[in-house]
């Protein structure tokens, strides 16, 4: 089990940053929209010609663990949510809630 220090200065801090940007949490939202969605599809889905701007930020997420990403050919990835990471982040919020809460 993670210190709060701890926590604090890995996993909420890398994804608040990862979905900062709007670029990223629209590519966040549409992977949990549509689980296991093709990084193809994705570059598609949001005009990106060449992929390069959309498989930075979809590494930028994945960074964060916030995205994982699965091969099942070369050509071939995909992505999911990670739900371990989310549920972190969802008991980091609720803490900072329940402190608020308590101190009303």
């Amino acid at each position: 089990y993670r210190t709060t220090k701890e926590m604090i200065m890995t996993t909420p801090g890398k994804c608040f940053h990862a979905l900062g940007d709007a670029r990223r949490l629209a590519l966040f939202l549409s992977v949990a929209n549509n689980p296991g969605i093709n990084a193809a599809d994705l570059g598609r889905k949001f005009n990106d010609q060449t992929r390069t701007n959309t498989w930075h930020h979809l590494n930028v997420l994945t960074e964060a663990e916030l995205l994982v990403r699965s091969r099942q050919s070369s050509a071939d990835v995909y992505y999911m949510v990670n739900p371990e990471v989310v549920g972190q982040l969802l008991e980091y919020l609720t803490s900072i809630l329940n402190r608020t809460v308590k101190a009303k």
